[in-house]
């Protein structure tokens, strides 16, 4: 039986097009977990997904992914928001990402920073944490564990 179609197949060169959202979101994600030097499978089950949905959205198969998966990865990753804002057409998450996994993965909070920090988080909440009592200063205050900067 001979193909009746009146269209001849066509091979179609390739050509320079901009990449996809999906895709340049995908490559902020993986230019972030690189710069770690973490494999996908090593980042995957530290924000709750297998590393095979990790690399399809590195490789732009998700537009707008999931927010909760996205906010643990921006979290994770620390990926500056302006910059997945500019890469990402305006969309970002919803949810912001767990601030005990931020504090730990960006700045190694300990055990007991940690501690510190939900003891002034739910004094906080409760209107109890009086204006002229600061947190301690710590290391954490100083330096950008990340890049090692001063902060101001």
């Amino acid at each position: 039986m001979k193909n009746k179609s009146s269209t001849p197949a066509v091979a179609l060169e390739p050509t320079e097009q901009p990449a996809t959202q999906g895709q340049a979101l995908g490559a902020l994600v993986r230019e972030a977990r690189t710069a770690k030097g973490w494999t996908l499978r090593e980042t995957a089950p530290k924000i709750d997904v297998t590393w095979q949905w990790l690399q399809r959205m590195e490789g732009g198969a998700f537009h707008q992914p999931d927010a909760s998966r996205m906010a643990r990865l921006v979290g994770l990753l620390g990926i500056d928001p302006v910059r997945l804002a500019e890469v990402s057409g305006g969309y970002i998450p919803d949810e912001l990402p767990d601030p005990i996994g931020y504090l730990r993965t960006k700045y190694g909070a300990t055990d007991d920073q940690i501690a510190d920090f939900e003891r002034w988080r739910k004094e906080i909440k409760l209107g109890v944490l009086a204006s002229d009592e600061a947190p301690p200063v710590t290391d954490l205050d100083s330096k950008d564990r990340a890049t090692g900067e001063e902060l101001s």
